[in-house]
């Protein structure tokens, strides 16, 4: 899971983390940066997921996480995607 992990922080791609400190179900974020605690890692997590839902935490240990899924796409940020997206239209 490490490894993965790795991967996509260095890619800033997508990835879906299930861990019971964070809630229920998947969240789709991104790795911001891996610290090595002790015989454990902290995982520092985007603050957001990729629909800009906040995460009740974002800093979590690898042995919290249950599973990882990795995805191929880049993780964007929604805020700036709402920016500069298709949301806007020319009003004539």
């Amino acid at each position: 899971m490490l490894e993965i992990l790795v991967e996509y922080q260095a890619n800033n791609t997508v990835v879906g983390i299930s861990a019971p400190v964070l809630g229920s179900g998947v969240f789709l974020t991104s790795v911001a940066h891996i610290h090595p605690a002790g015989p454990d890692y902290i995982i520092t997590l985007k603050g957001y997921d990729i629909t800009g839902y906040i995460l009740e935490r974002n800093k979590i240990k690898l042995t919290d996480i249950r599973a990882v899924g990795p995805f191929k796409s880049k993780f964007k940020n929604p805020y700036l995607k709402e920016l500069t997206g298709d949301r806007f239209y020319e009003i004539r």
